[in-house]
């Protein structure tokens, strides 16, 4: 019964089925005819596909209408809510301000001086408003080293790390959560990260001096302590090379590590702003794909790790990462060969492949791999009414959605033209991303009739016209600006 409960509850059909003839033959030992045993088990299958009572399910309909308005119309307050809320799952907060990216909110890094505990926002003149990363969220940082920075910061922002030193006790916010917001950016405003960790031992020590001369009553009457010299920065970092900073690729690590996201521009991003129309699915995101689909994606190489296969033929395993986090990439002998050359640590590259899950862990399965100078095009002329848009860029404050029209003609047989209609409508919702699209359907008894989905929506790129077309001919794709009814 408790591998039953499991199987139902996980959705495994395979597990589930395994107990099928077990359960009907013991049923029928217990003098439970067979049909009775088997209609009870079908009711079971049914019911591990979406077991949710109608008062479950109508709950989660209200928080869903409730939630996309809120997105739709204050999608600035909603991101900085929700990265308040999960600002203790650094995979989670990776993921959100991965989505802030695609939705155009610009989300500033973390800052002694302008960060509060938990993610604000910003307002900018003549830009719009921004979100202020939160030093709560930043792992090894906890409440208490904020607040005592917080109040030593009041209203008046730290002029320099001497006036740090003396305002924040730096015994209270302790060395590890110094060096985390040092590696996050939190103190960039008064010098490299590298020199600001070689110069922490100094910082810490100076801040415990003066404090402790307050504490003992060492104290002068303008409020200073006395017998102990406040530093300025530059006699801070006395000793220390002038130019001393840490690789992009280390400053990235520690960002990654510590928020769960890329915080100074990444490589990536030059290259997605002209990969709009080419990039369907996202590297760190490919468990919510589902198996055997094809998706393109977009990453930076950062392992790569041969293989001979029993056969002695040359494979390997590639790490890819983008901005949502990083995929394994398996490239097979065949494909290998004609593609070790571009399999390079530390470059950009475009890869399209066939998603894979393997003991649910969901990888892709390389067939084919070019730089994104090779990938990026303008769509066919033949396959829009319109100029191709601009592609989207990862930054920007507005999205520009798209509405493609797909025309299909009627072959009189039902059949075979919802057997069409189904085909279609697959292709365009496995394509993810935020352009709507319609049906025109020609040569019906009642004349042509125009077909929309409001509930779904698709991603236009070269790959899927040239799919459409493949389908329905050339010529039946349109796609324009704006929204159906716009």
């Amino acid at each position: 019964a408790d591998f039953l409960r499991k199987a139902v509850a996980k959705k495994k059909k395979k597990e589930l089925m395994r107990h099928r003839e077990k359960f009907i033959s013991g049923a029928v030992q217990r003098g439970i005819p067979q049909e009775v045993a088997a209609a009870i088990f079908k009711d079971w299958e049914t019911f591990a596909r979406y077991g949710f009572p109608k008062g479950h399910a109508a709950d989660y309909a209200v928080l869903t209408c409730q939630t996309a308005f809120l997105k739709a119309h204050y999608p600035v307050e909603y991101m900085t809510a929700l990265l308040t809320v999960e600002r203790n799952n650094t995979d989670k907060v990776g993921a959100l301000l991965g989505e802030c990216r695609r939705v155009g909110i610009d989300v500033l890094p973390p800052n002694i001086n302008h960060s509060d505990l938990l993610f604000t926002i910003e307002d900018r003149p003549g830009q719009a408003p921004a979100i202020r990363f939160g030093l709560g969220a930043v792992k090894n940082v906890g409440d208490g080293p904020v607040e005592e920075i917080r109040r030593a910061r009041g209203d008046q922002p730290f002029r320099n790390l001497g006036d740090f030193c003396r305002r924040a006790d730096l015994r209270t916010v302790n060395r590890r959560a110094m060096e985390g917001l040092i590696k996050v950016g939190a103190f960039d405003d008064f010098g490299p990260r590298a020199r600001l960790l070689a110069a922490l031992d100094r910082l810490i020590g100076l801040s415990a001096r003066i404090h402790h001369a307050r504490e003992i009553g060492q104290m002068s009457l303008f409020g200073e302590a006395t017998g102990v010299q406040i530093e300025d920065q530059d006699s801070l970092f006395a000793g220390l090379p002038p130019a001393m900073e840490a690789p992009q690729r280390e400053i990235l690590e520690w960002e990654k590590e510590l928020t769960g996201a890329y915080l100074s521009e990444h490589p990536l991003v030059q290259a997605l702003q002209s990969l709009g129309d080419v990039i369907t699915a996202n590297a760190g995101q490919l468990s919510e794909e589902r198996p055997d689909q094809q998706v393109t994606v977009a990453g930076v190489v950062r392992r790569v790790r041969r293989h001979t296969t029993k056969n002695d033929k040359e494979m390997a395993f590639v790490s890819l990462e983008d901005l949502y986090g990083t995929a394994d990439v398996v490239v097979f002998p065949r494909t290998w060969e004609r593609t070790k050359e571009v399999w390079i640590p530390d470059r950009v590259v475009v890869v399209h492949g066939r998603t894979n899950a393997r003991r649910e862990q969901m990888s892709l399965i390389c067939e084919w791999v070019k730089s994104p100078e090779e990938v990026a095009r303008p769509r066919s002329p033949s396959l829009s009414s319109t100029p191709a848009a601009s592609p989207p860029s990862p930054t920007r404050h507005a999205l520009t959605r798209r509405t493609v029209q797909v025309t299909i003609r009627r072959s009189g047989d039902p059949q075979r033209d919802f057997r069409l209609l189904s085909a279609v409508h697959e292709l365009l919702i496995s394509y993810k991303g935020d352009d709507s699209f319609t049906f025109l359907l020609k040569d019906g008894p009642n004349g042509d009739q125009i077909l929309e989905f409001p509930n779904h929506s698709t991603r236009y790129c070269l790959e899927l016209g040239e799919k459409l077309a493949d389908l329905l001919g050339p010529g039946t794709v349109q796609v324009r600006e704006g929204t159906p009814g716009q």
